[in-house]
C-alpha cells in the first residue's frame, strides 16, 4: 500500500521535498553567521535593480497588484471560491480550500514570529507593519491562487483553457511577489522563501485533494457495483 502511494504521488513528493529544502537553506542563510553579508548583498542588489524602474504609473499598478495578495483580498477570494464550490456540490473541495488558505496564513504568522526579521528600510513606497520573513503576500499568493488554479485545471475540459489558466495564475503570483520588492516592504529573499514554503504547503494540499478524490471515486464505484444485481 505504501509503495503504491509513493509510486502514484512521487512527482508531488519530490516537488514538496525540493521546496522545503529551498526554504530550509534560505532560513539557514539568514540565521547563519558564516557569511553574514552574502544574503544582504543579494537582497540589496535586487532591490536596487527593481526600484530603478520606479515611475508613478508603475507604482499605481503595483499597488493594485499587491492588494490582490492582501488579507482583505484573500478573504474575499476564499469566500467566493468556497461558495461556488459548495453551490456546485464540491463540498470537500470547498472545505479543503478554506483549510489550506487559513492554515497557510497561520503557518506564515508562526514563521514570522519565530524568525523575527525586520523589514527593509530602503525607499519604502508604502507603510507596512510586522516582521518580514517570509513574505506573507508571496506565500499566500502561491497557496490561494495556486490552489484555485489547480481547481480550474481539474474542472475545465479544454486544454487551451487549462493552459491559459496556469499561465495567468503563474504571472499573477510572480507579480504579487515582485510588487513587495518594488514597494520596498520585503527583501527578495523574503519573497523567495514565501514562494518556497507556500509551494510546499500547496503541494501537500494538492496531494490531500488527489487522495480525497481517488477515494471518493473508489467509494462511488464500490457503491454502484453493490447495487447492481448479480447476473
Amino acid at each position: 500500500m505504501r509503495q503504491e502511494f509513493l509510486k502514484q504521488y512521487a512527482k508531488y513528493l519530490v516537488t514538496i521535498g525540493i521546496l522545503i529544502l529551498l526554504f530550509m537553506l534560505l532560513t539557514q542563510l539568514l540565521a547563519s553567521e558564516l557569511n553574514p553579508n552574502l544574503l544582504q548583498q543579494f537582497d540589496f542588489a535586487i532591490i536596487a535593480w527593481v526600484q530603478s524602474w520606479i515611475t508613478p504609473l508603475l507604482t499605481d499598478s503595483f499597488n493594485v497588484i499587491t492588494y490582490l495578495g492582501s488579507v482583505q483580498a484573500l478573504i474575499i477570494l476564499v469566500i467566493i471560491t468556497s461558495l461556488m464550490l459548495f453551490i456546485f456540490k464540491k463540498t470537500w473541495e470547498g472545505i479543503l480550500y478554506i483549510f489550506t488558505v487559513a492554515a497557510g496564513g497561520g503557518l506564515n504568522w508562526l514563521l514570522k514570529w519565530i524568525i523575527h526579521r525586520e523589514r527593509p528600510d530602503i525607499n519604502p513606497l508604502v507603510v507596512e507593519s510586522g516582521y518580514s520573513f517570509p513574505s506573507g503576500h508571496a506565500m499566500m499568493a502561491i497557496i490561494a491562487y495556486g490552489m484555485l488554479g489547480y481547481y480550474f485545471v481539474l474542472f475545465l475540459q479544454s486544454k487551451a483553457a487549462k493552459s491559459i489558466t496556469v499561465i495567468a495564475f503563474t504571472i499573477l503570483i510572480f507579480l504579487i511577489g515582485l510588487s513587495r520588492i518594488y514597494l520596498g516592504v520585503h527583501y527578495p529573499s523574503d519573497v523567495i522563501a514565501g514562494y518556497a514554503v507556500g509551494g510546499a504547503w500547496l503541494g501537500a494540499s494538492i496531494i490531500a485533494l488527489e487522495v480525497l478524490l481517488r477515494r471518493r471515486e473508489s467509494s462511488r464505484h464500490s457503491a454502484e457495483r453493490s447495487v447492481i444485481p448479480p447476473g
